[in-house]
């Protein structure tokens, strides 16, 4: 272009005007070129980033904070409980001077203390209503009568996220309302808390067994197996331990102030032939029973 206006401009520079040839056009940088400092910019979207992390870990912390807060409050009004019970048994020993005194529980049985009995009155059930959860594929369920809410194991009915989960089901209106995912395969086993929080422990054929919070739909708690799961329970004395069965016949105790993995296992030498564990039950421990300890079955 330059040489082009050298030849139709009678050989002018079209800068200065003065006289010029071809040989004295030079490759040069543009006159006038202003550099962007973003050194402003960058620090303000490091700090940006900086001040989201710090969110996160706080966000985190808080929440690690209350659920410790939930576990020690459960274990005061646990020990207090505890408490009431043991002043109650020394009343009643005070009361009746070495003599077998009579009580009567909460489930309307009456038992010595001396020689502890039960009886049943043979309860009959009504047919109410029939609540369609998955055609033949709920497996286990479980009942919160605090929350007044019944899940129900099932299989996620969305292709684009497979998996196992519960279906929430409203003891008022008798109603399913929502589904929560949680296992990659099965559930083999579910039951709510005995604290009343709306958590829920499951025991799944993905070797895995998890703890979902009913309030905010969340899995808040997953611990890896080795094999899978069969059967779960809580203890219903110290509610900080969960107990799992294996399909190996194994046993572990699991404590949720320790999220890294199971307190203790136990081992049957003799299970050869891997006998699954297929369901556990935990018996609390009764200050009035002849049999002063707890355990699972």
């Amino acid at each position: 272009c330059i040489e082009k206006w050298l030849k139709g401009q009678d050989g002018r520079c079209p800068q200065c005007n003065c006289k010029a040839k071809k040989n004295d056009i030079r490759v040069i940088f543009a006159k006038s070129i202003s550099v962007v400092d973003t050194t402003e910019r960058d620090r303000a979207l490091k700090e940006l980033e900086e001040e989201k992390l710090s969110r996160i870990l706080a966000q985190k912390a808080e929440a690690q904070a209350i659920l410790q807060y939930q576990l020690a409050k459960t274990e005061c009004d646990r020990l207090k409980r505890q408490l009431d019970e043991v002043k109650k048994q020394l009343e009643v020993y005070t009361s009746s001077n070495g003599h077998p005194v009579e009580q009567v529980h909460k489930s309307g049985m009456t038992t010595s203390m001396s020689h502890p009995h039960s009886s049943s009155d043979g309860g009959r059930f009504n047919f109410i209503k029939k609540i369609n959860i998955s055609n033949g594929r709920a497996r286990v369920m479980a009942n919160d009568p605090i929350l007044g809410m019944l899940v129900a194991s099932k299989p996620s009915s969305n292709q684009l996220f497979p998996g196992w989960g519960l279906t929430k089901v409203s003891l008022m209106d008798l109603k399913p309302s929502e589904f929560v995912r949680i296992h990659e395969n099965c559930i083999r086993d579910v039951h709510f808390s005995p604290r009343g929080d709306g958590l829920t422990v499951t025991a799944g054929m993905d070797k895995t067994m998890k703890l979902t919070s009913m309030h905010s739909n969340n899995v808040v708690q997953s611990y890896s197996l080795p094999v899978p799961a069969w059967a779960c329970c809580w203890n219903e004395d110290d509610n900080n331990y969960v107990y799992c069965g294996l399909s190996n016949g194994n046993f572990m105790t699991f404590d949720l102030r320790q999220t890294a993995g199971h307190v203790k296992m136990l081992q049957r030498p003799d299970n050869h032939n891997h006998i699954p564990v297929t369901s556990l039950t935990y018996v609390p421990l009764c200050h009035a029973s002849s049999l002063n300890c707890s355990g699972v079955l």
